[in-house]
């Protein structure tokens, strides 16, 4: 049996990382950090990018320092935010935090990650959880967890979690003599449910190409406001059929106006116009 091999790479791998020599050496698949806390990963921008280009197959994980339920929501709304709709073959939680480790918590830590996956699931996403062999046998109650399993265990021996186990991450301090010569997560593809060995087509989300606004955006007078940010606004109005796609011009005009308005109202939004935190929010993850 030859398992199919996969890595997994954060900011602590720097810039300009091999993903292609990855490819070369027979790697399939690369989990990359988003964020950690409410951090995003300064390089997760670059890293899905070249990640992508050299056809490597990306999934995406959070390392969080949560411990409710509320937390675990507020942990999946900020990654979606990041993600902005972009496809992954699965969003994952990585809960092995000391905050988390305690047998008090075996329910808590359980239910945590059911609301961070039942968040990013409502916008299409697979969910993932990781931790230790250790930490998911002592710090979780097992049976309410029914997502795929990525497992750490730096042995020659799979992973025993009484559950069954889709990515084993074999060793974080291998050092080999391949594309890239530091120590480097590595993993092995136990269970393919995320259609990392097919090249089946998948529906994937369209993928909104202009940056989140940072400012406010809203009709100003004499002079509109313009710039890609309002682009981005329009193309997701476009997306709601709220503004015809012809009209995506990075002009704050009176229709980009009418259609913010008629978009506000039945998502009981103050209807003032304005794309503030709130609408801005609500048009990143309603």
């Amino acid at each position: 049996m030859v398992l199919v091999k996969g890595i997994d790479v954060s900011k602590h791998q720097g810039r300009n990382f091999d993903f292609v020599g990855a490819k070369k050496a027979g790697y399939e698949f690369v989990i990359l950090r988003i964020g950690c806390g409410k951090t995003k990963d300064i390089y997760f921008e670059e890293n899905y990018t070249a990640a992508i280009l050299a056809g490597l197959k990306v999934a995406v994980y959070h390392y969080t320092y949560s411990t409710t339920e509320a937390q675990g929501i507020q942990d999946a709304t900020r990654v979606l935010g990041w993600l902005n709709n972009r496809p992954v073959f699965a969003v994952t939680y990585d809960v092995e935090d000391g905050k988390q480790k305690s047998t008090t918590r075996k329910v808590a830590n359980a239910e945590m990650y059911n609301a961070f996956a039942n968040r990013v699931k409502s916008k299409g996403y697979q969910t993932m959880i990781y931790s230790g062999e250790y930490f998911f046998n002592n710090y979780f109650s097992k049976g309410l967890i029914t997502d795929p399993l990525w497992i750490a265990k730096y042995s020659s021996k799979v992973p025993n979690v009484g559950k069954e186990v889709h990515i084993w991450q074999w060793t974080s301090d291998a050092i080999q003599d391949d594309f890239y010569k530091k120590k480097l997560d590595r993993n092995y593809l136990l269970k393919d449910v995320f259609g990392i060995t097919t090249d089946t087509p998948v529906e994937v989300m369209e993928i909104n190409p202009y940056p989140v606004p940072s400012r406010n955006l809203k009709r100003t007078y004499p002079i509109m406001m313009k710039g890609n940010d309002v682009k981005w606004l329009q193309w997701e109005l476009a997306q709601r059929c709220f503004l015809p796609e012809k009209d995506i011009d990075g002009k704050f005009g009176n229709q980009t106006l009418a259609a913010v308005k008629a978009y506000q109202k039945p998502y009981g939004l103050k209807v003032d116009g304005i794309v503030g935190p709130a609408t801005r929010y609500s048009l990143l993850n309603d």
